[in-house]
């Protein structure tokens, strides 16, 4: 563990503090030091469980989707697979941390995964949500910290077990008002759902608005429905009668938590290309400012320059010298 936290400090020097950026060779080398964190991690926490293969459901869609559909534009293919082999890493160091039960270091995975997705929103300049890189990060650390010192103390959670009647009411009346709160605010005098479908308020432009407020209220809203799913699939779970209907129920869960988050993380305007990934204007903006600024450049070139231009002026008659008489 204490090894882990060394590799971590090693990426921060790279990345914080001498501001590697995406496109050097420091960033490479910020990645490896990270991923070399989470393997020290999941290596030291390898006896305390059974690692729960589920978690790559959840969070490599998400994370991927995001990477391959809005940042593959925006940064060089080295950097990109980079990130790419550090996702499967990472999931394999949540799936060993949920498997351990380990509360706090648990945490502490999740958070730092949170992070490394807000940084990529950085990337493709999605406004508020790579400010929340620095706050999780440091959430992150101070979990596995705890973790550290507690050891064999640390609190252990399980899943499933309780009544599940109130966090059935509370997350149902969470999820439902953040999706209300989107269609009263959505730019463009509201949500008709009768026209549109509930994606519709998870556009990152809209009439006008580039990331307008009813795409957050979604997006958390589609976070909420995926940690419902994951938190009641242990409650469905013990209804299965056999060890392969309750397989079947959670890998279920999973992946519908995962298509939840990937729906948040890729919204329904984003087409491969043609979307606002790295740029302020959205794709018909764009395309717009590229037609004028074409249709001006070829209106000039077909234009003879100034000075062969035909100058029309009123017609003089030949001068002719007067003779002398």
């Amino acid at each position: 563990m204490a090894l882990g936290f060394v590799a971590a400090f090693c990426g921060d020097g790279l990345l914080v503090f001498m501001r590697c950026g995406v496109r050097t060779t420091g960033f490479l080398f910020g990645v490896l030091a990270f991923s070399c964190a989470h393997i020290l991690w999941a290596t030291a926490n390898r006896h305390g469980g059974r690692p729960d293969w589920r978690a790559l459901a959840v969070v490599v869609p998400p994370v991927m989707g995001l990477l391959v559909a809005r940042a593959a534009y925006c940064v060089p293919f080295p950097p990109l697979l980079a990130a790419s082999a550090y996702t499967a890493v990472s999931a394999v160091s949540l799936a060993v941390a949920v498997g351990s039960r380990r509360l706090f270091y648990a945490l502490g995975i999740g958070c730092l995964v949170l992070s490394d997705v807000f940084i990529v929103c950085g990337w493709i300049n999605a406004p508020f949500w790579h400010k929340l890189t620095g706050p999780v990060y440091i959430l992150a650390l101070i979990c596995m910290a705890v973790s550290l010192f507690a050891r064999d103390r640390e609190p252990r959670f399980r899943c499933g077990g309780g009544n599940p009647l109130p966090v059935v009411l509370v997350g149902g009346a969470l999820c439902a008002g953040f999706f209300l709160a989107a269609m009263i605010l959505c730019p463009g005098g509201g949500y008709n759902p009768l026209m549109r479908m509930l994606s519709y308020l998870g556009r990152t432009y809209v009439k006008g608005a580039f990331y307008p407020l009813s795409h957050y209220l979604f997006t958390l809203g589609m976070a909420c429905g995926a940690a419902a799913t994951l938190y009641f699939a242990p409650y469905f779970r013990a209804d299965a009668t056999t060890p392969r209907r309750r397989s079947v129920v959670g890998w279920g869960a999973a992946v519908c938590a995962g298509g939840l988050l990937l729906i948040a993380c890729v919204p329904e305007n984003v087409s491969m290309p043609g979307h606002n990934a790295g740029s302020r204007w959205p794709t018909p903006l764009r395309d717009a400012a590229r037609c004028s600024a074409s249709s001006r450049a070829q209106s000039s070139s077909d234009s003879p320059p100034s000075s062969t231009r035909s100058r029309s002026f009123p017609s003089r008659p030949p001068y002719r010298p007067r003779r002398r008489s």
